[in-house]
């Protein structure tokens, strides 16, 4: 979900809440405080600049691809930066 917040439309701010299931790997749980910068509008093609922080936590799973190795829980705060173009 994002909100704008500024009358030229250029800010979005939203969170992202969510869980990633991989079938060899470990399976993780998100949640995300994120915001956009859209260089030339919201509703016009352009350049996107972003950051995120948040949480997450992976669960204890036997990894596939590592050898049968069992992996151990891991949780903590990652931080995300993004650039991409909007057409």
């Amino acid at each position: 979900m994002q909100s704008a917040f500024s009358n030229r439309k250029n800010h979005l701010a939203g969170f992202s809440v969510g869980q990633l299931f991989w079938t060899f790997i470990v399976d993780t749980e998100y949640g995300f405080i994120t915001y956009n910068y859209y260089i030339s509008g919201i509703t016009d093609n352009g350049w996107v600049l972003g950051a995120g922080s948040g949480y997450y936590n992976r669960d204890k799973n036997r990894m596939f691809l590592g050898g049968g190795q069992v992996s151990a829980p891991e949780n903590g705060i990652a931080t995300t930066f993004d650039i991409g173009y909007k057409f």
